[in-house]
């Protein structure tokens, strides 16, 4: 996920508290100890136009384990179906696809834009149809891993905090094809 990305290559800041000071390094030491590390087009989007020069010098180790996969019609389509499973059960506004009673975030005081929540589940979706893909690290939708656990393992990185979704204790487990034939 690209939080985790994030977390890994940003430089510490004065201001970071003891728990995401922790989070950074947990993220650094997960994806140097990774060999490949497998990225969809949404994380790559999300996260490149905002990599300082300096950030991209010293995370050069990481950088160069990127690993690129395809979001194609076989993974929007997973995407969808994601969509139309969890859009009641997240509560999430038909317009803007916030969740009802969500707290504004602590930096900017808004809520998770509707693109950023369909970027979460095309990023999911990538994952599950990637045939190269065992383990997506991620804090924003562990909700996903019980339906999505025959294709891959959704998982927080080892060690740090979250999720920021209950998972539910019952999910119907989504069927999918990995490596779809538009690879």
């Amino acid at each position: 996920d690209t939080n985790v990305l994030v977390h890994a290559t940003r430089a510490p800041r004065e201001k970071d508290d003891p728990g995401a000071q922790r989070k950074r390094a947990d993220c650094r030491s997960l994806l140097l100890s990774l060999a490949t590390i497998h990225i969809s087009p949404i994380t790559y989007t999300e996260f490149f136009p905002y990599v300082t020069p300096e950030e991209e010098r010293a995370c050069a180790a990481i950088l160069e384990k990127l690993d690129h996969v395809q979001f194609d019609a076989h993974a929007g389509r997973v995407a969808a179906e994601l969509i139309k499973r969890h859009q009641a059960r997240l509560g999430l506004c038909r317009t803007c696809w916030n969740v009802q009673n969500a707290s504004p975030c602590k930096t900017c005081g808004t809520l998770i834009a509707r693109q950023q929540r369909l970027n979460d589940f095309y990023i999911a979706a990538s994952a599950a149809t990637c045939d190269r893909i065992a383990v997506l690290y991620t804090y924003d939708f562990l909700y996903l891993a019980p339906e999505l656990e025959k294709h891959v393992d959704i998982r927080e990185p080892p060690g740090a905090s979250g999720p920021l979704f209950d998972q539910p204790a019952q999910a119907e487990v989504l069927e999918i094809s990995k490596g779809a034939k538009s690879r």
